[in-house]
């Protein structure tokens, strides 16, 4: 599921750059947003962060809001995913955009203009996911590299707050991992350059989600890159 998710976020926004030149679902209410309550470090419990991670694959469906902050500035949308379906929506420049990943297939929806485009995409993607359901796939392969700091409140829920490191052992992000569900209501990536970048999920309904959320209004008009590329493919060349 990784290569759809980093591609739904990615290639939405590369797009709008283009053209403008247990799991019953059930509402969570945590603290106000931004806020954040810590109790300290704690060893209360002793479940393993494996079996804490393992939860996320449990969640049949998901939504929730989400704030992506880095370099002084914050971009912020919705997620839904509902198995292999994901649909963020998002505004650049004023402008919504809805993206839709169905079937190896990306529909980038524009509601301003009534229309989309449709993409084929690979089988796999190595960019970096923000599907708050995937961290800590390799747990079980590279445990080593997963460190806990405390067990603490944050946002109204209790989390184990988690330092990944990398090969050199530096520190490359941390994260409040909530015990309940398995995933982050907040990540903290650590950039090559020093700078930082902050993921929040707020506003999480958990349980499945309806078909319909991930489908173009009726009369929407699609553009398939596919068709444009082989067009393009089969134009003669100059002087024949």
């Amino acid at each position: 599921m990784k290569r759809i998710l980093s591609l739904a976020l990615v290639l939405a926004f590369l797009v709008s750059s283009l053209f403008s030149s247990g799991c019953s679902s059930k509402k969570e209410e945590g603290s106000p947003a931004g806020s954040q309550q810590t109790t300290g470090t704690s060893t209360g419990s002793e479940e393993s962060l494996a079996s804490i991670f393992a939860k996320s694959k449990n969640v049949e469906g998901i939504s929730y809001d989400y704030t992506i902050t880095a370099q002084g500035q914050t971009i912020s949308g919705k997620m839904w995913i509902s198995g292999e379906k994901v649909k963020t929506e998002t505004a650049m420049e004023g402008k919504k955009i809805i993206s839709i990943i169905d079937s190896n297939a990306l529909l980038s929806y524009f509601p301003d203009e009534n229309r989309a485009m449709k993409m084929t995409l690979g089988q796999q993607s190595n960019e970096p996911s923000n599907n708050a359901l995937e961290y800590g796939e390799d747990i079980n392969t590279a445990p080593d590299k997963y460190k806990v700091l405390e067990r603490t409140v944050y946002d109204g829920v209790m989390c184990r707050v988690v330092a990944v490191t990398g090969a050199d052992g530096k520190e490359v992000m941390k994260m409040w991992v909530r015990e309940d569900y398995g995933f982050p209501v907040r990540v903290e990536t650590v950039e090559a350059n020093g700078g930082k970048t902050i993921i929040e999920y707020k506003n999480i309904n958990i349980g499945k989600q309806p078909a319909e959320i991930f489908q173009l209004p009726a009369g929407v008009q699609v553009t398939d890159t596919g068709d444009m590329l082989k067009g393009l493919t089969n134009m003669p060349a100059a002087g024949q």
